[in-house]
């Protein structure tokens, strides 16, 4: 499920009375995964060696109860550890591996020079490929 699901719909609400959602289904069908990239604090159990400039990212599901996440050095620009999932409930799907890579892709593309990554992003996938939401700074 979707961490921020009423923020995640008040955007789409916007994308629609603008034509952007009708677009997108023109282009490719209706979405078939809404996926959502938050930020957040380095899980505990994670054990890292490297504990200073990092972060970490966190991607909820529309179709999947279960969350993946990534530690990511904000200085070098890189993650410092593999993905991870937390389900959300129990007997919860694991995301595919096609997810997990698009995931790791999307925060690689977005972290800036000074190791910040536009928070939250909106994402939206069908046949025609993905529409990603990046908030206005």
């Amino acid at each position: 499920m979707l961490l921020e699901e009423k923020m995640f719909d008040k955007v789409e609400q916007m994308l629609e009375e603008d034509g952007t959602m009708e677009e997108l289904r023109a282009d490719g069908g209706e979405a078939v995964c809404r996926m959502m990239i938050t930020g957040g604090e380095v899980p505990e159990q994670l054990e890292l060696e490297q504990k200073e400039n990092v972060a970490a990212f966190f991607c909820s599901f529309d179709v999947i109860d279960t969350i993946l996440g990534i530690a990511y050095d904000t200085k070098e620009l890189k993650p410092v550890s593999g993905i991870f999932s937390a389900p959300q409930k129990e007997g919860a799907q694991e995301p595919d591996g096609e997810l997990g890579a698009f995931f790791v892709q999307l925060v690689d593309e977005n972290i800036g020079p000074e190791g910040k990554c536009p928070l939250p992003m909106f994402i939206w996938v069908n046949e025609g490929g993905p529409l990603v939401i990046l908030p206005e700074e």
